[in-house]
């Protein structure tokens, strides 16, 4: 990414918001979404996205899809933009997370549980699925709800355990050791 792509989507002259949306994420996260074609998948969330009820005022939103990167940028009404991004949508949006000069104007909406976390690390505020389809309204009409399959794979992230790094490197060297048949397991 490009530093003109990072300036883009920062804090715009009346203060408000940048959404970032994980495109694909929220739309295998929607029962119907997911069934239908991409495109058309694309165009009901790009609409969901401008007929929100957003609790805060948005500058601008970026709708990221995994896509090549010849694929062009789409600019919608000034204010929306949809950027197909490769090698992934989830590699863009961790560095925008994490070359921000405002994190504090930048909103992620994904259930991906790695930009969940990069989102909190950097003083981002990450939003999930189910926040964006109620105020989208989508949980809210017959059929347009969360796909059970989907959130079955992808629940709410839980606070992850970490190591110490002397403890993981012990790990590490006791494991080398074994493999290598130096040592016996304890």
């Amino acid at each position: 990414m490009n530093g003109k792509a990072a300036s883009s989507i920062q804090q715009g002259p009346s203060g408000g918001y940048t959404v970032v949306v994980d495109g694909y994420n929220l739309i295998m996260c929607h029962r119907i979404w997911h069934t239908l074609e991409l495109t058309l998948a694309r165009q009901r969330l790009t609409g969901s996205v401008l007929t929100a009820r957003w609790p805060f005022p948005v500058n601008r939103w970026l709708l990221v899809f995994d896509g090549p990167q010849n694929t062009s940028n789409v600019l919608l009404s000034g204010r929306v933009v949809v950027h197909f991004s490769h090698p992934s949508a989830d590699a863009y949006i961790l560095k925008l997370i994490r070359s921000t000069s405002e994190p504090k104007c930048l909103v992620v909406i994904s259930d991906d549980r790695e930009l969940i976390q990069a989102a909190k690390s950097h003083g981002v505020t990450p939003r999930s699925s189910d926040w964006f389809f109620k105020r989208s309204g989508s949980q809210n009409t017959d059929g347009l709800r969360r796909s059970s399959h989907y959130s079955n794979l992808h629940s709410e992230p839980s606070e992850k355990k970490y190591l110490s790094a002397s403890v993981a490197r012990q790990i590490t060297e006791e494991l080398a050791a074994f493999w290598s048949g130096r040592s016996e397991p304890r």
